[in-house]
């Protein structure tokens, strides 16, 4: 009897776990390709804009318009983190740099 409880238990879980825990809106999509974008032109300012997040953000649009608000939230989200990730290595590189020393001569 405990055997069959621990399956149906795994079961369960399993089971909840492959359902989407809630519903994405498309308002929710637009505020987080609006803050990736946010994001990404603070690093393009900066000269620190990658090029495929760039990507991510149109691939975002195109899945938000096709009406897939999970993959749209997922890309925004990756992009925007990209955007983030972005900036502080163009920030950091600025701060980080000096000129060789071969020109000091």
């Amino acid at each position: 009897m405990m055997k069959k409880l621990q399956r149906l238990f795994l079961i369960s879980v399993v089971m909840c776990l492959s359902m989407p825990v809630w519903a994405v809106d498309e308002q929710q999509v637009q505020q987080t390709i609006e803050a990736a974008k946010s994001a990404f032109n603070k690093a393009v300012a900066e000269q620190g804009g990658w090029m495929s997040t760039k990507k991510l953000l149109k691939d975002a649009e195109l899945s938000a318009a096709k009406g897939d608000q999970q993959k749209a939230l997922e890309l925004a989200n990756q992009a925007k983190h990209e955007a983030e990730l972005s900036y502080a290595q163009s920030t950091t590189q600025k701060q980080k740099w000096s000129e060789p020393a071969y020109l000091d001569q």
